[in-house]
């Protein structure tokens, strides 16, 4: 037994509901207004119907259904272009889902019951998930088929014959390529006999070998012209760097900036030891006057002021005369600071400028070299060159005398083979003809025998489209029987189970049109819907579509019925329903009002009963 629990939030009227249902029949029950069918709307909408209202005061709609292990949420907005909805149904299949709204989800206003209900045609929505018109399209697609291949069969009647006819031909033509490829053989034989002239072979050798050597030649003399060409250019290019490398040589005196450096080296030297003995006793005078030891060394105060014992001469003298001294020092050390500075960029300039002179002298005697190297190997090229023009002119005379001995022994020949020749020439053009034609003929026998196999594969699938066509006329066929004989048996039940006294029958006929058999006074007569009652109407509308739910196996899609609206049908006979369609479906859900709930409870049918409005927090 399948079980359905229900999260609903502003549906239809509904705030918030909250509910499981066990049953195989579950009853939403209430007075009028009491959510009923918003509830069912609800469920419908879980399952995968594409519409659902939106309470007023809401903006979004949401239902969480969970069936057989299964949960699904889904929510729907209302936007400026229409209702927006988020997520999947319970049923994820669009045909399922198309079964389900037509034959599953029966509310007051479905496809069916309304087609019923107007007496409007509803044979097409009965008839559509059987997609009959698909099935007929594509009987008339294979009949098409099968009438096109047995034109073609017809067309290669006398394929047998023309396969025959081109292979006799074609034995012919093998045996006249026989033939004349032996007359061939045999002609060049006796060419060959005129012309096996071992001299002229030896001519022809000497010639070829000559012509060899000479083309050889030509290539090395090609070669010998393009390397002399890179060669001048290679020392051109070269002696362009020595002229730049020798101004660079010119531009300086070397020995004069080497003089200079020497001079500024010397007194820079003279300049650091200087400085080195005027830092010394800098230094220690000024450790001196710092020292705590002072004292020691002879410093006295007087009247007039401190005196202190050198400790360097030891002559006496003022405080004040020593810091003097101290402050001379300081100012001799920074001139020779001054001065040193002073020497050091020229010091740098004189050293780049040798460096640059130095750098530019080994660049002049390598391109020196480098030039010697070149003018060697252009030497040697043009030698080579010269050597192998020479040879050229002797080979030229040789290869003009062979060819005339080659010549005049052609002139030979061609006397005793001229009329040989032409026979020759005649007979490999006679055999190439012959040789095409067979080609054609095989290719034409190949064309044949595919043809051939095409014909016998067209007679096999005519065979399959007889029996594809037979299976689909069946089908269609069994369909629309099955589904006007399953309506048919479930109205017979009906209306002896609803006991319609004024009708006897209602069924569909050949041409799916529904026949009503009334009796009146005492005579059995038919009529049409649009002459039944609206409760009478109401049933047969419900009952065409259980008719399509049982016919379509709507229960294996899902396994729930919803069915609205059972007002038009009086306490009893809508318990009559509910008993019939509770057999037929594994949970059937239906909206009744109080009245007609009493008389179900009275029943032997077992169901669950839901109230929306009692439900809501």
């Amino acid at each position: 037994m399948s079980e359905l629990t229900l999260s609903i939030e502003n549906v239809g009227g509904i705030d918030s509901v909250d509910c499981t249902l066990t049953d195989e029949l579950n009853v939403v029950t209430g007075p009028n207004s009491s959510n009923k069918t918003s509830f069912l709307e609800a469920v419908a909408f879980g399952l995968g119907r594409s519409t659902v209202p939106i309470k007023n005061d809401a903006e979004t709609a949401r239902v969480e259904l969970s069936l057989d292990g299964e949960t699904v949420v889904r929510t729907a907005t209302q936007t400026g272009h229409g209702l927006e909805i988020d997520g999947e149904g319970w049923i994820d299949d669009p045909e399922d889902i198309e079964l389900f709204e037509q034959f599953a989800c029966l509310f007051e206003f479905s496809t069916v019951r309304s087609a019923v209900r107007n007496d409007e045609n509803f044979e097409d929505v009965l008839k559509g998930p059987m997609d009959i018109d698909a099935l007929e399209a594509e009987r008339e697609r294979k009949i098409v088929e099968k009438n096109e291949l047995a034109t073609e069969i017809e067309s290669q009647a006398n394929v047998e014959e023309q396969i025959a006819a081109r292979k006799r031909e074609l034995e012919t033509k093998r045996e006249t390529a026989v033939e004349l490829e032996a007359a061939l053989d045999d002609l060049r034989d006796k060419q060959r006999e005129i012309t096996d002239d071992e001299e002229f072979e030896e001519l022809q050798e000497t010639r070829s070998q000559l012509v060899t050597r000479r083309e050889d030649y030509r290539t090395q003399i090609e070669n010998y012209e393009d390397a002399i060409d890179r060669l001048a250019d290679q020392i051109a290019d070269i002696e362009a760097e020595l002229e730049e490398a020798r101004e660079t040589v010119s531009e300086y005196d070397a020995e004069s900036l080497e003089s200079e450096k020497a001079s500024i080296r010397d007194d820079l030297d003279e300049i650091t030891n200087r400085l080195d003995i005027l830092q010394s006793v800098l230094t220690a005078n000024r450790e001196m006057q710092s020292s705590a030891y002072t004292g020691v060394l002879g410093q006295q105060h007087g009247l007039t002021g401190d005196t202190i014992t050198c400790w360097a001469c030891g002559n006496e003298a003022t405080a004040e005369e020593f810091d003097e001294t101290v402050a001379d020092l300081t100012e001799l050390i920074e001139a020779d600071k001054e001065r040193r500075a002073e020497y050091e960029p020229r010091l740098r300039e004189i050293n780049e400028q040798i460096d640059a002179v130095d750098e530019a002298r080994r660049r002049v005697e390598t391109l020196e070299s480098k030039k010697r190297s070149l003018e060697e190997q252009l030497e040697d090229r043009r030698d080579s060159l010269e050597t192998n023009r020479e040879q050229i002119e002797a080979l030229e005379a040789e290869i003009e005398s062979t060819e005339e001995q080659l010549t005049r022994k052609e002139a030979e020949q061609e006397n005793e083979t001229s009329d040989l020749t032409d026979e020759i020439e005649s007979t490999r053009v006679e055999l190439h003809s012959v040789q095409t034609d067979i080609e054609r003929l095989e290719s034409t026998i190949d064309d044949l025998e595919a043809d051939r196999e095409e014909r016998e594969r067209n007679r096999e699938r005519i065979e399959s489209l007889r029996d594809e066509i037979h299976t689909l006329t069946e089908r269609i066929e069994n369909l629309e029987q099955r589904l006007q004989t399953q309506f048919n048996e479930a109205m017979d039940e009906l209306i002896e189970l609803l006991e319609y006294e004024a009708i006897e029958r209602v069924w569909l006929d050949g041409n799916f049109d529904l026949i009503v058999a009334r009796e009146e006074d005492g005579v059995t007569r038919q009529d049409t819907i649009h002459n039944l009652s609206e409760s009478e109407r109401e049933m047969v509308g419900l009952v065409l579509a259980l008719a399509g739910y049982i016919a379509y196996d709507v229960a294996d899609a899902v396994p729930i019925l919803v069915i609205d609206t059972l007002g038009a049908f009086d306490a009893e006979r809508a318990t009559g329903l509910l008993e019939y369609f509770t057999d037929e479906s594994p949970l059937l859900i239906t909206a009744l009002l109080p009245d007609n709930e009493a008389v179900l409870a009275q029943s032997d049918l077992e169901y669950d009963s839901v109230n929306p409005k009692q439900l809501t927090p």
